[in-house]
Formats: C-alpha cells, structure tokens, sequence
C-alpha cells in the first residue's frame, strides 16, 4: 500500500510563493493525475478484497495452467458455480490430454467448493461439416433462461496447432459455438452447427480472424455473444458482436466493437473476456497482455445498444484491479481478467485468475461494493515479471514529498523525471523501454537499505548517499524537504543524510521491481 503527499510549486517557470499548493497524491480524487498504462504499470486505487480460502483450484498435471474462468450464480437456488479453464502449460495443444471446462458448486455462498467434473461430454462430437472432432474446449460463458442453461463456448477440433489455429484448413478448425443443459453442472449438449468458426471468418481490417473466448448474453428481444479475435502476429485485440433471435443460432456475422485501430482512444494489447450484465448495462473486462499484466479496463454500453461500436464507452481506465503479494497471485492477474456478478447485497464478487511461484494457475475469489470501486485513501502498484513505473501528470519543483509505503522488492521514489516514455516492442509481453528508466532523481530503497541517485541522460547512476534504516514495522515513511537547494530526508521519523540536492522541474512517480 502506498501514500503520497507532495507539496509543489506550480508549474510556471517562475513560481511566486502564492503559487505552492499541497496535493495529495494517494486520495482516489487524485487517480487522475497519474499515468495508467497497460505497459509502464498501473497505480490502482480499486477496492476489491479477497474471499478466503484462495486459491480455490491450483493446477496440477497435466494441467498445470487453470488460468480462465467464469462465474456463475444461479439463479433459481443461488448456489455459485465456477466453470474453470483447464489448459496444458503455456497453452500447448495435446490430443491426449484437451483443454477442457471443469465445474465447481458451492452451495454456501463460497466457503466450501465440490468439484462436479467436465461441462461437455467426453465422447467423440463433430461439427456440421467438419473433419475433425472437436477436442479443447476451454472457456464458456452460462446464461440461465427459460428453466434452461445456455452456454457459449470457444472450441478448437482435434487437428488443429498454433501454426494452423489463424489459417485452419478442411482437416482442422476452430471458433464459437453454443451448448444447452437442464442444469448448471451439465453435462451440456452442443448444438450441430457452431455460431461461428475462424475458417468461414473473413479477416476484419484484413487481420482478425481467430473466433476464441467468448459471452452470451440475453436481451429483451435477442442474444448477443461478444467475442475476443486476435490479429496474430501484428498483436492487436478486438471485441466483435453476434446477434441472434434463438439462442442456437443462426447469428450475425462478427462486427467490430472495441479495437485499437478505432477513430477513438482504446489502449493496446487488451484481451477481453467474460462479460457480466447489471441494471440495463453489459460490462465488458479487458486485462492487459504486457510482462506485468498488471493494467486493466471497464468498458460499458447499454444492454440493447451493445451490437452498436457507438454505444461503448471507456468506465474505467486502470484502477479496476490490484494484486497482493502472496504466492497464489505471484504473478499478478494472469490469463484473463476477472469474471463476476453484482449479487442482491450489492457487491461485486470476482473470480480471478493468477499463476503461483511454481508457475502453476490459481483461480481465486474477491470481491468491492458495486457502489463503491475505489478504496478510501492509497493505491497498490505492482511489477511481478519486470518493473512497472507509475507518473504524474502534475510536475514542478518539490518543497516537501511525504510517503507512507508497505512495499515488497525494489521501489523507487522519483522527482525530476524527464525521460522518455514507452515500451520496448508493440507484442504480448511487452515491457518498459530501458530509456524510460534515464534522467531522474531517485531515492531508492531495497530490504533495509537505501540509495540516493541521479541517473543521467545516458543511464548513468551516480550515487549521492545511501546506507541502512529501522523498519521494525514494516512500513516505510519518508520525507524529503527542500530549502534553497539544499535537501534533508528522513526515514521512519529518523533524519538520514542532508546535503545539496536539485529539486528539479520535471515529473514526480514511483518504480517497482
């Protein structure tokens, strides 16, 4: 947890005294005025709290990765079901061990969990004029009506590898299709003929074409499936739209939604995946694929409108999802962004999925109050496989920094920032550009240690000071105060080193390592 109090003068070149203001950087009132980015890092001020219990499911071979999921509550008994995607480790394809949807119940609100086996039969199913069974079966997305349960599922038939999964030819394929059973377990039965399939998907803007995770959703008067495609090697996600008036289909072709490549903003390497409805709205997560994977959004649109890419709107940029330091989330959110329902008390319950220390996939539980989605005062930020940095967007010249901090690894506090911003390539996995770690001021601050450093234009770290501190409390408070160019800084109450030391004009942040 962190909170941040700076005292600046504005941002004019000449700053009359009149000008000093104090903001406080660790009140939700102030998210705004950091960066939030699905590559540098993510200062989120959310207020999600974990259930106990976690991890619910923790792989186990062969399959090491339980890294989806959806959650379901259903309706005519309450009772919480959890449908978990099971894959291979690093999303390898085997037809002897398919990736597949197992169930979990819990008849008491979560504290207890049964394991009720596959979603989808184990016998052979062929599609409609396919060549090939059907064989990964992994995430599903269930909707209750009509004393029925209605599933949408992506599926990939037995032939089909990485190398042909965007390019499927008659022997293999891949895409949406839609199931039914007379209970939430199942088992459920596939419709013959799929909602759609990558081989008959003509690529939109001439590269989307993979049909994969997808939601069904029910409308007053139709069904809406809301769909990921992914663009292969140029690294972009998009959301598209079906419609149909039977659940089964037949179904409108995919039509673009959300996109990098729309007229208005829309981060890059964003994956989405499930969707939830509340009051008249369908929300639609969407979780960074960058090292870190620590960025997320909520996107909204009215529940009738959301087949219309104008009615979609950007709910929350970052500050959505933050990540603890235990080693069931090791890796922060990882696979996919959350799943969850609004229940009748007003809380926002959340499955979510990480990776431990092993490498091993976690599905896990929380939850926040819908009406309230940020905490009351401070923020979390996270780097789990590389650093994250974190800005703000209100600079100038410090008279006084104050920050009250429980941290894990490496972090960094940060003034006079003034070097580039961006990542280091446009894919998955994408992570910090090395030039976005020059030109700075920073006080960094490793197990009991800490350093003071300038870092110039060419990546040079010189030193200024350093040695060892008390943090019996685990929490670490600082102060840094200036008066005519000259600084003194204390930790934890304690002065620690006084001296010359610039205060700069540039940006204020932190880093994580």
């Amino acid at each position: 947890m962190i909170y941040v109090i700076l005292t600046i003068a504005s941002v004019c070149a000449q700053a009359d005294p009149a000008d000093i203001q104090t903001v406080d950087f660790a009140s939700p009132a102030s998210r705004e005025l950091w960066t939030h980015h699905p590559v540098w890092g993510d200062p989120s001020f959310d207020s999600f709290e974990r259930l106990p219990g976690n991890p619910v499911v923790r792989g186990a071979p062969p399959y090491d990765w339980p890294v989806n999921g959806f959650f379901f509550e259903d309706p005519p008994t309450g009772h919480w079901y959890l449908y978990v995607g099971n894959y291979l480790e690093g999303y390898r394809l085997d037809n002897e061990h398919r990736s597949i949807c197992t169930v979990f119940r819990s008849t008491d609100h979560g504290a207890h969990w049964e394991l009720l086996g596959p979603v989808l039969p184990e016998a052979p199913f062929f599609f409609e004029g396919e060549r090939s069974p059907l064989a990964s079966a992994p995430d599903v997305s269930v909707v209750y009506e009509d004393g029925l349960y209605h599933m949408c599922f992506d599926w990939a038939s037995r032939d089909t590898t990485w190398e042909n999964a965007a390019n499927p030819g008659p022997e293999s394929n891949s895409g949406v299709a839609y199931a039914r059973a007379v209970k939430p377990e199942g088992p459920f039965t596939p419709y013959p003929r799929p909602i759609a399939t990558t081989r008959d998907q003509e690529p939109l803007l001439g590269k989307y074409r993979r049909l994969y995770a997808s939601s069904l959703v029910r409308r007053a008067r139709d069904w809406l499936v809301l769909t990921l495609t992914d663009s292969g090697p140029w690294f972009g996600w998009a959301l598209v739209s079906m419609t149909s008036e039977n659940a089964e289909g037949p179904y409108t072709p995919p039509g673009l939604l959300l996109y990098p490549e729309s007229s208005g903003y829309h981060p890059p390497l964003l994956e989405f995946f499930p969707a939830f409805v509340h009051e008249g709205f369908v929300y639609m997560p969407a979780t960074s694929v960058a090292l870190n994977r620590n960025f997320q959004c909520l996107f909204k649109a009215p529940l009738e409108e959301a087949h219309r890419p104008e009615a979609w709107r950007m709910e929350q940029h970052g500050s959505v999802w933050h990540a603890l330091p235990v080693e069931n989330e090791y890796h922060g959110i990882w696979g996919q962004t959350f799943s969850g329902f609004v229940d009748a008390a007003g809380f926002l319950n959340v499955l979510f999925p990480s990776r431990d220390r092993d490498g091993k996939g976690t599905i896990n539980l929380a939850r926040r109050p819908w009406d309230r989605p940020y905490r009351e005062q401070g923020f979390v930020l996270s780097g789990h496989r590389g650093p994250s940095l974190a800005l703000t967007t209100l600079g100038g010249e410090p008279h006084a920094i104050q920050l009250s901090m429980t941290r894990h690894g490496t972090v960094g506090l940060l003034w006079d920032a003034h070097g580039p911003l961006g990542a280091d390539a446009p894919r998955a996995d994408a992570s910090l550009h090395p030039l976005a770690n020059r030109s700075r001021r920073e006080l960094r601050f490793t197990g009991n240690t800490w350093s003071l450093l300038h870092v110039d234009d060419a990546g040079v770290e010189t030193r200024a000071g350093g040695g060892e501190f008390n943090e019996d409390s685990g929490a670490t408070a600082v102060e840094i105060t200036w008066e005519e160019e000259r600084a003194t800084i204390a930790l934890n109450g304690s002065e620690v080193w006084q001296g010359p030391l610039p205060a700069g004009n540039g940006a204020f942040g932190l880093s994580v390592a």
